[in-house]
């Protein structure tokens, strides 16, 4: 929001995840005489004169670790409060840095940012065994108990690094999302642990059946409910702009460049979905894809991402090479910005550089077995490792080949 917008009656702002290089906003702010305090992960340039940031990537700083995501930078800075204090409660939030690096697709091949991960996921794990054996209360954040205690028998059995990317992570992202601002209130709410008993009104499970008298639930397990249907409102929303966006890219021939750049200004209402389009539409054509939207007179903004196994590093680093838009965020997945006049130039440079890189889909494996070859054991002794591999750490893939079909067992 516009600094106008908000109610001031505060002394010191803290910035999660977030702000490094808002530098004009912090200058306004300290001449109001408040104190900013950023805790970020996101790449910075330069120092803030206004503001005390935190983050492993401002110029100087020597911290090692450069794959913490924006909850791991506000761990170490809890780690910091707990020396200083005397006291030990920072562990105590391990299970939210877990599921924040997961969701935030931290490289887990770093030691520190993987420890920490691994060491909230036995947290959680915990908890799923608990609630097995009938128990009702665990060690977990309580918001995250709700979602384990709805999952456990079906969808978390096993609690890794891959069952939280995509069975818990994507609730919660979701209505960050797509949620309206009572329901983003309340999410928030229900993860700091706020009592509060809610009327909930069961459904019919037949139209034929009779109406299920109401039922006292918390604001955890009525966040959850909500949550779950927010994620698929969103799933909606995204299919449909999706197709659109699609449309155009046929009726304008836009697959023929390197990099798909569309316009999507009047189609996607919602700014914060651009990013998950750009990615689905970015994995569906096996080439980068920047989605934008007319920000004024003469200003484009928007989202890019890169594709899984795409021969580009960091689209990041190349956009920014450019010279010709402002790129910031995580090297595959960031916002940009972009003159109308540097649009053509932009797109036309991009498909000069990449002109020799071919972007397909190619499969890495780790092997190549003949089916004769193919051993059940085999099979269940990969499966046992299943908690090592997830996000960057990407799990083993076989190719088995020599497998004869029938055309007409094909669908």
């Amino acid at each position: 929001k516009e600094l106008q917008e908000i109610n001031f009656d505060f002394d010191l702002l803290i910035v999660p995840d977030g702000g490094s290089a808002d530098f004009q906003q912090h200058k306004q702010l300290k001449e109001m005489r408040k104190d900013i305090l950023v805790l970020d992960h996101h790449k910075t340039f330069r120092f803030s004169e206004h503001a005390i940031v935190i983050n492993p990537y401002v110029k100087g700083d020597k911290y090692p670790n450069k794959n913490l995501a924006g909850v791991g930078v506000v761990y170490k800075f809890c780690q910091a409060l707990d020396d200083f204090y005397q006291i030990k409660s920072a562990d105590s939030f391990l299970d939210l840095v877990a599921c924040g690096n997961i969701a935030d697709s931290m490289d887990l091949r770093e030691l520190e940012t993987r420890y920490l991960t691994l060491e909230g996921i036995k947290m959680l794990e915990h908890d799923r065994a608990l609630f097995e054996q009938g128990e009702t209360e665990g060690k977990c954040n309580k918001f995250i108990q709700a979602i384990i205690k709805s999952k456990k028998d079906k969808e978390l059995k096993h609690i890794n690094i891959e069952s939280i990317g995509w069975k818990i992570a994507p609730i919660i992202n979701g209505t960050c999302r797509a949620g309206e601002r009572e329901e983003k209130i309340d999410m928030f709410r229900a993860f700091l642990e706020e009592e509060e008993e809610r009327v909930y009104q069961p459904r019919r499970k037949v139209k034929t059946d009779p109406k299920p008298d109401p039922i006292l639930v918390t604001l955890q397990e009525d966040m959850l409910r909500k949550c779950t249907n927010i994620k698929a409102r969103q799933d909606k929303i995204v299919k449909n702009s999706s197709e659109k966006i699609e449309e155009k890219i046929i009726e304008k021939n836009l697959n023929e460049n390197k990099v798909l750049m569309v316009d999507g200004t009047g189609v996607i209402e919602d700014k914060s979905l651009t990013g998950l389009i750009a990615n689905k539409l970015a994995s569906k054509y096996k080439k980068p894809v920047m989605i934008l939207k007319k920000m004024s007179d003469d200003c484009y903004g928007g989202s890019a991402r890169n594709f899984n196994m795409s021969p580009i590093e960091s689209l990041l680093d190349l956009t920014n090479s450019l010279g010709t838009m402002e790129s910031t965020g995580h090297p595959n997945a960031h916002g940009i910005k972009i003159h109308i006049d540097n649009l053509i130039p932009t797109r036309d440079r991009l498909n000069e550089i990449l002109k020799d890189v071919e972007m397909e889909d190619v499969y890495w494996v780790d092997f190549e077995i003949p089916v004769g070859r193919l051993r059940k054991e085999d099979v269940l002794k990969v499966g046992k490792y299943s908690s090592i591999w997830g996000n960057t750490l990407k799990k083993p893939q076989f190719a088995i080949t020599n497998i004869t079909i029938n055309a007409s067992d094909v669908e």
